[in-house]
């Protein structure tokens, strides 16, 4: 219990000094959603350039556990974005609540647990690393559709005559620039994983550089995230009936249905021991900070987002002692 007590309040900390300067007013408001789109479009990127690029082939060939841990979070994505819709919920908000549930805190929370769960074990810090890979499966997916809302929302609300109708080679290639170029989440995955395939070594000045910018994100993060945090719960309270009940409704998804659903698939597969344990408790941790900035970035249900992402984080310290007393119990941590 005090091994994910001390991994969970540094994160705290952060969120509640950026509480603490946004009530101070020693930033401008806008601060915010300037950090916001930093880190989206440069230090998020640099971060996942630098893990993709420490991947190794043995690692990639683990074809059923990345199946398990990239699939099964697209299917729950999908699944629950599929029920937001049927509710009449706009796209980009049904896609960011899929995302809530499954999108977990990895890299800033996840990562600190496992390293006190399991010290010195390098098999399971391997796969805790793996795990970070992994989460952004959905997060990749995510942003390219909350890319395509927000531009088609921007160019409905524009008064610009619409353009011609192009051939499909122009139609395609207006996608890949939009969609995939455009989007630098999406090509630094996409570069750092060719990279790490390919055996290719990077400069190590400019991988020092990359992982400089990269280090930056979790605080920056939970930082922006603190900052943002009382307006967003105001806007909540104030907000919509049944807001608070529906991000509980969120939050049980994330916290207990999520990581036990990767946990019956992993042992269907035949995992044990730190592959299957490591992974359910990295599952089994709050909302990922970045669902609440991609939610301001895109203006998908930003208030009701901070309010599951400091909910899911809250309550993932019952959600990890629950998991490790299961995992424990079943044979699968020491």
């Amino acid at each position: 219990m005090l091994a994910i007590l001390d991994a969970i309040t540094p994160v705290f900390l952060v969120i509640l000094a950026g509480v603490l300067v946004e009530r101070a007013g020693i930033l401008p408001r806008e601060t915010g959603r300037t950090v916001s789109v930093l880190v989206v479009n440069v230090t998020l990127p640099c971060l996942l350039f630098h893990m993709m690029t420490q991947v190794t082939a043995e690692q990639l060939s683990q074809g059923w556990w990345w199946f398990a841990t990239a699939v099964l979070p697209l299917a729950i994505l999908w699944s629950w974005a599929g029920i937001e819709l049927a509710r009449r919920v706009p796209f980009g908000p049904a896609v960011i609540y899929g995302f809530s549930t499954v999108f977990f805190n990895a890299a800033f929370v996840g990562l600190p647990v496992v390293m006190n769960l399991f010290p010195g074990n390098q098999q399971a810090l391997a796969v805790a690393g793996l795990c970070v890979v992994a989460s952004n499966s959905a997060g990749l997916t995510g942003q390219i559709c909350l890319d395509a809302w927000s531009r088609r929302r921007r160019a409905g609300e524009g008064s610009a005559p619409q353009a011609p109708q192009a051939g499909l080679a122009t139609a395609c290639w207006r996608i890949v620039r939009q969609y995939v170029l455009g989007n630098t989440v999406l090509v630094a995955t996409l570069v750092g994983l060719s990279l790490a395939f390919l055996q290719i070594p990077l400069w190590k000045p400019a991988a020092k550089a990359v992982h400089m910018l990269g280090m930056l994100s979790p605080t920056a993060m939970l930082f922006v995230f603190g900052f943002n945090l009382c307006s967003f719960l105001q806007k909540a309270v104030s907000g919509r009936k049944g807001l608070f009940l529906h991000s509980c409704l969120v939050s049980l998804a994330k916290l207990l249905g999520f990581p036990a659903a990767t946990w019956a698939m992993l042992a269907c597969f035949g995992y044990s021991q730190e592959w299957l344990a490591v992974t359910v408790v990295m599952c089994a941790t709050g909302t990922g900070i970045v669902t609440s900035v991609f939610a301001e970035v895109y203006g998908a249900a930003p208030e009701e987002t901070a309010l599951t992402v400091a909910v899911t984080n809250v309550m993932s310290f019952f959600s990890l002692l629950l998991f490790v007393w299961l995992l424990k119990g079943a044979g699968h941590m020491a």
